[in-house]
């Protein structure tokens, strides 16, 4: 997780480090970051960056490319909320909210945990999604969590 927390903090710190001498290495820490995060908008600054790298400022000058949009490395989600739960009790409570809604008690039903790969959620695999409504419609109480990799085993 410390090379997660380097990659973050990087580009920050080498920003303001004068002269070209760390530019490759700003360069790069500022792409990856685009790439790490994933996602369709990400990955279009990330391009905008690489061709303001090779000579064409007017994309940096225009303001077209936009700072990473994070996305942690663990959370929890469901297919009727954009929101990314950072624990399961957050989740709980909304999960509440709208089970209240829509008249479903879950009470007494079984809880089921979901382990996900974050790049699977980040491109918005239909699986995670589909097999959150299976597990529903079983009468099931899911809980989909998506980690980075297994250095974030701490979930289990």
């Amino acid at each position: 997780l410390a090379y997660f927390k380097f990659l973050k903090l990087g580009p920050k710190i080498l920003k303001f480090l004068p002269g070209k001498k760390f530019s490759d290495i700003k360069n790069w820490l500022e792409i990856y970051s685009y790439w790490n995060q994933g996602g369709i908008t990400n990955v279009l600054n990330m391009v905008l960056i690489l061709g303001q790298l090779c000579k064409s400022s007017e994309i940096r000058q225009k303001n077209l490319i936009e700072d990473p949009i994070e996305i942690p490395n663990l959370g929890v989600v469901h297919y009727d909320t954009d929101i990314i739960f950072d624990t399961p009790k957050e989740y709980f409570d909304w999960l509440k909210k709208r089970n209240s809604v829509l008249g479903i008690d879950m009470k007494g039903l079984p809880v089921v945990g979901i382990l996900l790969y974050r790049k699977h959620f980040i491109a918005r695999q239909k699986y995670i999604f589909d097999l959150i409504r299976i597990f529903e419609k079983q009468g099931l109480v899911p809980v989909p969590i998506f980690i980075t990799g297994v250095e974030a085993h701490t979930v289990v």
